[in-house]
């Protein structure tokens, strides 16, 4: 046995526990405690088509800007671009309609 092979034990051994910990959901006061005011929604999505047609599911919340050159470019705040057949308009339009969505639920707890 070398003399790393207790790290790696042991890195593995924390590698493991940070993914069984990452893949656990978050409870509802842990959520209230550290991210007040967040809301949490798994259907944060704007559906949109690539320039092949090809539909797809974006995250509104991820997006930084949207451009018309003439085609229609969203860049994400990851830095991810993406070229979709809707115009800006239409992307707007859905983002509104997305955020309308979020409010509604908010204003109705």
């Amino acid at each position: 046995m070398n003399a790393e092979s207790p790290d790696n034990e042991r890195i593995e051994r924390i590698r493991r526990k940070l993914t069984e910990e990452f893949h656990k959901p978050i409870s509802d006061s842990d959520r209230e405690k550290y991210l007040p005011g967040i809301l949490f929604r798994r259907n944060g999505v704007i559906h949109l088509t690539r320039l092949n047609n090809t539909p797809f599911m974006m995250n509104a919340e991820l997006i930084e800007t949207v451009e018309a050159t003439p085609d229609t470019i969203i860049s994400l705040v990851t830095g991810r671009k993406y070229i979709v057949l809707e115009s800006v308009e239409e992307v707007r339009e859905k983002c509104v309609s997305y955020k309308r969505e979020i409010f509604q639920d908010i204003r109705a707890e």
